[in-house]
């Protein structure tokens, strides 16, 4: 049988050639060799896109959460001058996160004047699988002329807890609680007290008074925490003359530079 060729058109793959004889119509794929082989080597060669996804996690940035302590109705200490606690917090905790921002994913538990319950600000370094998680506040004391940093890990305390307290302390609604929520920092001791230790060595200036250093103590805004976390009170507000330093901006933003180099010496020896 002959067939006719009666017309010719364009397709995806090349040209479609119609082809009538006895009613059947076939079609020809004029397609290149070349076009074909490289669509197989492609295939070959990359079956799947597993191996280029695992390259991208494994380059995911460092993830640091920054808690600027109280907020809200909570003010915090309040120095001579008025200055409270919970504006330098927050102040301090923005120039550290400028430090970081080039190096690491920063996040800030809150990002302006109002209060979080203490369980809901680890959950925020626990939900974002945090590497560092530092929280911020100033010293305050009775006397005026306490003076000094201090860097707190977290350590249980050598009598049990008071049960109004453990019930305040429960995490909120939703959170993992496949390891007990209140033991969860206990497993991260020794890179805490790394940190704290690094931390105090970054603020402290050899010309100030040797007060304050860094204490184990059974903070509950770091009981929670799921990686090494650490508690910062940089000075005392409650100190006519720290509160100045505190409320500088130059000040502050050298404080902050002292912290943030302590967080990238500390991730680089934990890599």
């Amino acid at each position: 049988m002959t067939a006719c060729c009666t017309s010719s058109t364009p397709t995806g793959f090349g040209r479609k050639t119609r082809c009538e004889d006895s009613g059947c119509i076939c079609f020809l794929f004029s397609r290149s060799f070349g076009l074909l082989l490289s669509i197989f080597l492609i295939l070959f060669f990359f079956p799947s896109q597993g191996s280029s996804q695992e390259f991208v996690l494994g380059a995911r940035p460092k993830t640091i959460v920054l808690d600027p302590g109280h907020g809200g109705h909570e003010t915090g200490a309040k120095g001579p001058g008025g200055t409270l606690e919970k504006t330098v917090s927050l102040n301090l905790a923005r120039k550290i996160a400028t430090v970081l921002k080039d190096h690491f994913r920063v996040i800030l538990t809150r990002t302006d004047d109002y209060w979080l319950d203490i369980p809901e600000r680890t959950a925020v370094a626990n939900k974002a699988g945090a590497d560092l998680f530092v929280s911020l506040h100033t010293g305050a004391g009775f006397l005026h002329q306490q003076t000094g940093s201090s860097v707190f890990f977290f350590r249980e305390a050598s009598e049990p807890m008071p049960s109004s307290e453990i019930a305040a302390a429960k995490p909120p609604d939703g959170i993992d609680s496949a390891v007990p929520w209140d033991t969860i920092q206990s497993r991260h001791l020794k890179s805490s007290q790394e940190l704290a230790r690094l931390m105090y060595q970054y603020l402290i200036h050899p010309d100030t008074s040797k007060q304050g250093g860094v204490q184990g103590a059974p903070l509950m805004v770091l009981r929670g925490a799921d990686m090494p976390a650490v508690l910062i009170e940089p000075g005392y507000l409650t100190n006519p003359v720290e509160e100045k330093m505190l409320t500088d901006p130059d000040t502050l933003a050298r404080v902050a530079e002292k912290i943030g180099n302590a967080i990238i010496v500390f991730l680089k020896k934990s890599e």
